[in-house]
């Protein structure tokens, strides 16, 4: 094992650990894997001796090297390579356009962040019941601040009390979560999906929350008084 390989072993196995302990370096782990694989099956692929493919890369004549059989022996761990690929490639295709057709549209929330823009004092920080809400909330309107963005665990290592309330409120175990959010996360508008079906209870029947804005996508509640 060369330096670069063994660089590039270390560096996976340092960002597979990494992935282990929070998912945000699934985005790491895979780049430096696959640099790993390259650096470690390099040798096995190209002789560097003759620029050539293959382990076996010289033939025994001439003859045999223009034949059909002596080009696959030539080539044999090229082949193989290509061949697995190919058929990754088949197996995955059908996989990816099923999760292409059911990702999110690029216009997601850009109504909401708009009304919160446009209705909201700036700065004012909006509570998300969803951190990974952030990126189109944060493009669409840099008007205001959010609560959690890029990984909750930056919050959870900030505050482990705050975590676990916040993770209590957007699973809706809380009741009348209005003065928690006021007083603990500073925050008086409220934005979530339609998909949390157990908040979007408590905060219909929590009075100190109005709904101000509703869409195909998102609801926007505003906190307006005190649950004491």
């Amino acid at each position: 094992m060369d330096v670069r390989t063994a660089l590039g072993l270390f560096t996976a196995l340092l960002f597979g650990l990494m992935l282990f302990q929070a998912r945000r370096f699934v985005e790491y782990f895979p780049p430096f894997a696959l640099i790993f694989a390259a650096f470690a099956w390099a040798p096995l692929i190209f002789d560097s001796s003759t620029n050539t493919l293959g382990l076996n890369s010289q033939p025994d004549s001439k003859q045999q090297a223009s034949s059909p059989l002596g080009y696959i022996r030539a080539n044999f761990a090229g082949i193989i390579l290509l061949i697995a690929v190919l058929a990754g490639m088949i197996k995955s295709l059908p996989a990816v356009r099923a999760s292409i057709a059911k990702s999110k549209s690029a216009g997601l929330y850009a109504d909401a962040s708009k009304w919160l823009a446009q209705n909201t004092p700036e700065g004012a920080r909006v509570f998300q019941t969803d951190w990974d809400d952030f990126p189109r909330l944060f493009f669409y309107n840099t008007h205001n601040t959010y609560l959690i963005g890029l990984d909750p665990t930056y919050m959870q290592l900030y505050d482990a009390k705050m975590y676990d309330t916040w993770v209590e409120i957007t699973r809706g175990d809380m009741e009348n979560p209005s003065q928690t959010i006021l007083n603990m996360f500073d925050a008086r508008y409220i934005h979530t999906d339609l998909n949390h079906g157990d908040f979007l209870d408590q905060a219909e029947n929590d009075p100190g929350l109005r709904e101000v804005y509703r869409d195909t996508d998102s609801v926007i509640f505003e906190v307006i008084s005190s649950n004491n």
